[in-house]
């Protein structure tokens, strides 16, 4: 699924309320110009209305340009996708091995560790641990 279907996805996630759905790669924001972003948004704030959708925050630096790009490039999805979200339903993902096209595993894990850190740490094992165990019910 990409961008472009993310509001039809939350039309078929409504008809199944009692399915857990988890979003992969931040629901793959790969056309960063402002009309998919738009579209983007839009479908992300669709999916975040129904209860029973959790996003995984991973995907954003795979196809990213590993010389240029910068934290704060990844700011905006970040952010977009926590305050639709919320803490309680956002998970990191590592997109790995696919993230090493562009960074390493650990660029990446640092990158989302210091867009989170003003959250503080409560919400950052939310986002790193206590989600997941939650809904991939691991315990």
């Amino acid at each position: 699924m990409v961008w472009w279907h993310l509001e039809e996805a939350a039309d078929v996630v409504r008809e199944h309320p009692g399915l857990r759905t988890i979003l992969n790669h931040t629901g793959y924001p790969l056309d960063r110009s402002p009309e998919a972003l738009a579209v983007w948004r839009r479908g992300m704030e669709a999916l975040a209305a129904c209860p029973n959708v959790s996003c995984k925050i991973s995907g954003l630096v795979a196809y990213a340009d590993p010389a240029q790009w910068k934290e704060d490039d990844l700011r905006p999805y970040v952010e977009h996708v926590i305050a639709c979200f919320g803490w309680e339903r956002v998970l990191f993902g590592s997109d790995w091995p696919v993230c090493t096209l562009s960074a390493s595993y650990d660029r990446w894990v640092e990158a989302l560790h210091s867009l989170t850190r003003n959250a503080g740490a409560a919400h950052q094992r939310k986002l790193f641990y206590d989600n997941a165990v939650r809904v991939y019910r691991l315990e």
